[in-house]
């Protein structure tokens, strides 16, 4: 669901309106299930969408995208907590969302130094070798601005 300009527009919005359905459901039940149910099923059926699946993916999807898969989450996370007053990231502290997507973006950094990485991932991240004596002897190289495109059949 990618187009030649590796543009996520259709697959948020595909997710966007799956995940929507998933809240007017948690909705209709918001005065039947107890709090913890309701959380529960959030982490069950949202953020395996949004957070679990390529959440690394996600970070990068454009500000439009963005803003759209967060709006959601939103609304889900004030149907859990029955809180129409709190900001968002109020709402994202008591579940440990607040920069969930740049953690596990540092984490597969980490298992590319460490080597234990998927090979695929592993083959995108290239060392440097580095004549000066830094902190440590993993150096990634810099962006030299190439822009990558993906051809889609």
């Amino acid at each position: 669901m990618l187009d030649s300009k590796l543009k996520f527009d259709a697959r948020v919005a595909s997710v966007c309106r799956k995940v929507g359905g998933q809240v007017n459901a948690l909705n209709r039940l918001q005065n039947i299930l107890p709090c913890k149910v309701k959380e529960l099923l959030y982490r069950a059926f949202v953020l395996r969408h949004f957070y679990l699946k390529c959440s690394q993916i996600w970070h990068h999807c454009g500000l439009r995208n963005t803003k759209k898969i967060e709006k959601v989450n939103e609304r889900a996370l004030r149907y859990v907590d029955k809180d129409k007053t709190s900001t968002y990231h109020e709402l994202l502290q008591p579940i440990g969302l607040g920069n969930r997507r740049v953690q596990d973006m540092l984490i597969t950094i980490n298992a590319c130094f460490q080597g234990i990485a998927p090979t695929r991932i592993k083959e995108l991240v290239k060392m440097r070798n580095n004549k000066y004596n830094l902190r440590g002897s993993n150096i990634l190289p810099q962006n030299n601005g190439i822009v990558f495109q993906m051809n889609c059949v």
